[in-house]
C-alpha cells in the first residue's frame, strides 16, 4: 500500500533509466533502513530496474549521504537508530545544498496517525512493509518521469 502526494505529471517508459537534468544518468536513489538485509534486497531491485542507489543504515547517515549523493529519491524507514526518520527528512529538506527531491516514508508503521505524522512532516509518499513492489515500482515511476 501507498501513498503520494501530488508530484507532477506522470511519464515515460524510459523512467527508470534516465533523469530528467541529464538524459544518460541513471536517477541515484538513497535507501535507508537499519536492516542491511532489507537495504540489501532494495538495492539488488532497484539496481536490476537501472537506478543507482545509495544507502544509510540511520539517520544521521542519511543526512551525511543525501548531502554528499544528492539523490533524487529517498526511501526512507521511519524507526532508525540515533535520529529518526522524520528527524532526519526534515535535515535534510533544512540543507540549502540539497538537490531538489521526494522523500518517501518505508515503514512497518500502519497506523494511520503515523501516516498522517509523516506526511505532515513533509514526506511525498508512504509505503508500508512488507513491500508491494507493483506498487513501489508505480511509485517510482511517478516520482521519477522523464
Amino acid at each position: 500500500m501507498w501513498q503520494a502526494m501530488p508530484h507532477g505529471p506522470v511519464s515515460g517508459a524510459n523512467a527508470r533509466t534516465t533523469h530528467p537534468s541529464s538524459p544518460n544518468v541513471a536517477p541515484t536513489l538513497l535507501v535507508v533502513d537499519d536492516y542491511e538485509d532489507s537495504r540489501f534486497m532494495l538495492r539488488y531491485l532497484l539496481e536490476a530496474r537501472g537506478y543507482r542507489v545509495a544507502e544509510a543504515g540511520d539517520g544521521l547517515e542519511a543526512v551525511e549521504v543525501a548531502r554528499r549523493e544528492r539523490p533524487q529519491l529517498i526511501l526512507m524507514d521511519l524507526g532508525l537508530p540515533r535520529l529518526d526518520g522524520i528527524s532526519a527528512a526534515l535535515r535534510i529538506r533544512e540543507d540549502a545544498n540539497a538537490a531538489p527531491l521526494s522523500i518517501v516514508a518505508l515503514t512497518g508503521h500502519v497506523r494511520p496517525e503515523d501516516q498522517a505524522e509523516a506526511l505532515a512532516a513533509g514526506f511525498d509518499g508512504y509505503i508500508i512493509k512488507p513491500i508491494d513492489f507493483e506498487g513501489l515500482y508505480a511509485l517510482l515511476d511517478r516520482f521519477l518521469p522523464v
